[in-house]
């Protein structure tokens, strides 16, 4: 525009839409499956900013303008560095069950059951997931003292079971996914070591994991984004059905 190009308000107005509808796509299908669309309209913009940033910057070189923006256009390199990065890290947190499972389990280990109600299919109260938690974590040490007295001691294993850290030893395997449910077997494993050779011909040793007890099984579906743009309406993400501690 500053060159008298007409052509830069069109580009103006088409950033603006473009940058409007990142954050339209932002606020609804963030964490759904569909967000890598986002990082794709990211990239894209940024490119053809630079693209246009550098063609003025030409512009101005070849005609009477001064060149003075050079450093400017050098110094949006971390910015834009940081939408990129920051986008990766937090796009898609819900798009799979692997995803929801690893922030529920963070939460319910933290003990912070507030986040941890969006993840759940049929949201309720934080006091009332917390109540579940802990009778969830008191079955988990009933099952690991019930290991403990019924397994025998094997004197390589490493970290033996404790009832105090019911979590510790405790694995998330899924077992059954589809396109809209995933099934999650609990269970509590402990890890050996086991002797082997190197190259066949030096003795060494290996960890090898292995499953002490099924304690219980988890349950996931997904469900459609509520919100999402017409364009976007097949857009999910993954939701904690329920969690049956045995």
């Amino acid at each position: 525009m500053v060159l008298g190009d007409r052509r830069g308000w069109l580009l103006t107005l088409l950033e603006a839409a473009w940058a409007g509808l990142i954050a339209l796509l932002m606020a609804t299908i963030l964490e759904s499956d569909a967000w890598l669309v986002i990082y794709a309209l990211l990239l894209g913009f940024i490119a053809v900013w630079a693209i246009q940033a550098v063609h003025a910057y030409s512009r101005a070189g070849a005609g009477a303008e001064p060149r003075d923006g050079g450093g400017q256009l050098f110094a949006l390199v971390p910015v834009a560095v940081t939408l990129i990065t920051g986008l990766w890290l937090i796009g898609g947190r819900s798009a799979s069950p692997a995803a929801t499972l690893q922030r529920y389990v963070h939460d319910w280990i933290a003990g912070d059951a507030a986040p941890a109600v969006s993840l759940l299919a049929r949201p309720t109260d934080a006091a009332a997931l917390t109540t579940a938690w802990q009778g969830d974590e008191g079955r988990l040490s009933a099952r690991i003292a019930a290991a403990i007295a019924t397994e025998t001691p094997d004197p390589n294993e490493e970290d033996p079971l404790d009832p105090a850290e019911p979590f510790d030893p405790l694995r998330f395997e899924i077992a059954t996914q589809t396109a809209d449910t995933a099934t999650v077997d609990l269970e509590i494993v402990r890890q050996v070591r086991v002797p082997t050779t190197l190259f066949g011909l030096f003795p060494a040793s290996d960890q090898e994991t292995q499953v002490v007890a099924s304690v219980g099984q988890a349950v996931l579906s997904r469900i459609a984004v509520s919100g999402a743009p017409p364009l976007f309406s097949g857009a999910g993400i993954w939701r904690v059905e329920s969690v049956d501690i045995r």
